[in-house]
């Protein structure tokens, strides 16, 4: 079908399209489905940057193709027009990109080729959707959507995409993919974040020959050892065959046969909304960077990590790391002073604006870590260099900080207490002999499993100073500029907006005025299972009393979760955490009120105020803006204003559903009002 003037408005009905794709969300064929010639990967859309010095919109798009190295790449066509409908008339414009062949892997006698296509589109004067062809053919989800140049945009965000080796899929029948897919074509999100693990690579340990023989070795032969040109090649095939797989088809098999998948709908979405990804301990394995340092330091375990990195900067980035521009020049980086310890590579955080008044800063906080640090305090002060930089340069109102893990989290100190005391020895002793929580022990590292995974956190002791010294920094930056700052995280495998505040403008609730109110949004996981009941309460337990951050700040949980994701009005005494399948977004209150399928929904008023709660699609109020509306306990009321944003997590109904459908649970993050001095 060709684009044209006639066929632009064309009925993208996206639960018509790709519900039937929904049915193999439990199930995955034996042999992947990968053809044996053709496009195998793509088109994957990344969001470079949106630059108003140059008034560019960058992307680019990726495309694999498998054994057609005598063939030219496809020819990729654009046509661009109104991205709402209108009966006036209009015109298309249209262009040809040019293919850069960045990359070329084997697997076996295969040969796999990258391109990519670079779009660098003028902002323009009101929003565009842009459509799309490969050798003259499309498809209805070619296709994305530009903001204007005075559009502040809509984003996405999810984490945890894929399943641990051994999770029971057979659980979880429907795809949140499918969800936002939904929502996607009648909101138009303009990018999403990936908040880490946008792919699971922790089958490596299982699938691949010599990590699994590795995995089996005592410590000193895992000091030892050494990999073969041969192994390497086995390893780098691995991670590339993984990424094909999951980026090209959604397709996965785990460990047991009720641990399988297809989410068909992953690979639809990366064709229709722009990425902007940071990687975590998944895509390499479970924990890279929390391990002690001799485990770390191995020639196996710290290949691992070098080479999972390319590839993430491959699919991820659509960037060949041996391509010194394209790696180390382009101004979307912020790089790390200091190579990372076990990457050994500089670390790659990302700055760009997501409209007039919003800047982003995704933080690369994998490759520079260990068990003492998660960056560098050099990195830090190109953080603050950067981001001072820029909004001299042109100034915004609201900052989101990518930092996978969570960072306003409840300290479960008195579990690293009790597993690293004496108790410890005598568990991995029982552990390791079999006669008592066989699985407790991790058996490459011989810790026990609960400490490499509490080490990740922020909120550990090993990093607690790094993240205080990290905030308060941040509140400063906030107060400075009178910029709003925000942290968008993942990891936890639940869904929680946590929240830093000043004890003295709480009282006065008097949020615009609060430089020290950050709301800590997490959003995990869109694929994989949610932690335990047991857990998500003992969470709750933690965060019903306040943490001290200093003499002025307090850090709590945002009590949104009020009823249950399923329409049935049951009240939950969890409120702060919830431990079920999610994604969310971070929508522009103007947005909102300017989308009528949203708007619908949440029937948002400026100068009113809401409470953070759930939103019902068929509530006839809404939000239920008040004039005034009293705490609840712990429940801020916050303030609609022109210029706060809406923070939503969208928390799966019945993981049994195919239909896939979403409970909205949000809340106002509230603009700052202007400082002058500190």
């Amino acid at each position: 079908m060709s684009i044209t003037v006639a066929n632009w408005f064309d009925d993208w009905d996206t639960k018509l399209l790709y519900q039937a794709l929904v049915l193999d969300s439990t199930t995955a064929p034996a042999v992947p489905p990968i053809p044996p010639v053709g496009l195998v990967v793509g088109p994957v859309l990344r969001l470079k940057d949106i630059n108003y010095n140059t008034m560019l919109y960058r992307v680019s798009i990726l495309l694999c193709v498998k054994n057609q190295v005598i063939l030219p790449a496809p020819v990729f066509e654009w046509f661009s027009g109104p991205a709402e409908f209108t009966s006036l008339p209009f015109l298309l414009t249209t262009g040809f990109l040019p293919a850069t062949l960045i990359f070329t892997g084997n697997i076996g006698a295969d040969v796999y080729q990258f391109y990519r296509y670079d779009l660098d589109y003028p902002l323009p004067n009101d929003d565009v959707m842009i459509r799309y062809t490969l050798d003259t053919l499309t498809q209805p989800n070619w296709r994305f959507f530009v903001p204007s140049k005075t559009t502040n945009s809509n984003t996405a965000i999810f984490s945890c995409n894929g399943y641990s080796p051994n999770v029971n899929t057979q659980k979880f029948h429907g795809s949140l993919w499918f969800d936002m897919l939904n929502k996607h074509s009648k909101i138009h999100y303009n990018q999403m974040l990936g908040l880490g693990d946008q792919i699971y690579s922790d089958m490596v340990r299982y699938n691949c020959p010599p990590v699994q023989q590795w995995w089996a070795m005592d410590p000193i032969q895992k000091r030892n050892k050494i990999l073969t040109a041969a192994e390497l090649q086995q390893i780098d095939e691995f991670f590339l065959l993984n990424y094909i797989e999951w980026f090209g088809y959604g397709y996965w098999i785990g460990n047991t046969p009720n641990s399988q998948t297809t989410q068909g709908c992953f690979p639809i979405t990366l064709a229709t909304i722009p990425s902007v990804n940071m990687w975590d301990d998944h895509d390499t394995i479970d924990g890279f960077g929390s391990y002690p340092n001799w485990f770390q330091k191995t020639n196996v375990f710290s290949n691992l990590g070098q080479i999972s990195f390319k590839y993430y900067m491959l699919f991820q980035h659509h960037v060949n790391i041996t391509n010194p521009v394209d790696f180390l020049s382009d101004e979307q980086w912020v790089l790390g002073v200091t190579p990372g310890p076990y990457v050994q590579q500089l670390s790659h955080s990302i700055f760009t604006r997501l409209g007039p008044d919003i800047a982003l800063l995704s933080a690369d906080c994998r490759t520079e870590r260990t068990i003492g640090h998660v960056l560098h305090e050099s990195t830090y002060d190109v953080f603050f260099n950067r981001l001072t930089t820029e909004f001299q340069s042109m100034p915004f109102t609201h900052l989101y900080v990518v930092l996978g893990v969570p960072v306003a989290y409840p300290r479960l100190i008195w579990l690293l207490w009790i597993f690293g005391a004496p108790l410890a020895s005598t568990l991995k002793w029982f552990s390791k002999r079999g006669l008592y929580g066989k699985d407790l022990t991790n058996k490459a590292s011989g810790e026990l499993e609960i400490l490499s995974n509490i080490k990740d956190q922020w909120v550990a002791f090993n990093h607690w100073k790094e993240r205080n010294r990290f905030l308060r920094r941040l509140q400063h930056f906030a107060k400075r500029n009178s910029v709003r700052v925000s942290l968008v995280s993942g990891d936890a495998h639940l869904g929680f907006v946590g929240r830093l505040y000043g004890t003295e403008f709480s009282v006065k609730n008097d949020a615009v005025h609060d430089w020290r109110l950050m709301f800590n949004v997490v959003s995990s996981a869109i694929v994989n299972a949610p932690v335990s009941n047991g857990s998500a309460i003992a969470l709750q337990k933690k965060a019903n009393k306040p943490l001290k951050f200093d003499g002025d700040t307090a850090q709590d949980v945002v009590p949104l979760f009020d009823v249950d994701a399923l329409d049935n009005g049951v009240k939950r005494t969890n409120t702060g955490f919830y431990n079920k399948r999610n994604w969310g977004d971070l929508i522009p209150a103007e947005n909102v009120i300017a989308t009528e399928y949203i708007q619908n929904i949440l029937k948002i008023e400026p100068g009113k105020f809401v409470l953070p709660r759930k939103i019902s699609e068929d509530d006839p109020k809404g939000w239920n803006c008040e004039d005034e509306i009293a705490q609840v306990k712990n429940n801020i009321p916050y303030e609609i204003t022109d210029n706060c944003i809406i923070a939503t997590l969208h928390v799966e109904k019945d993981t049994y559903n195919i239909n896939s459908e979403t409970s909205f649970f949000s809340t106002p993050i509230p603009e700052l009002a202007r400082y002058f001095s500190l």
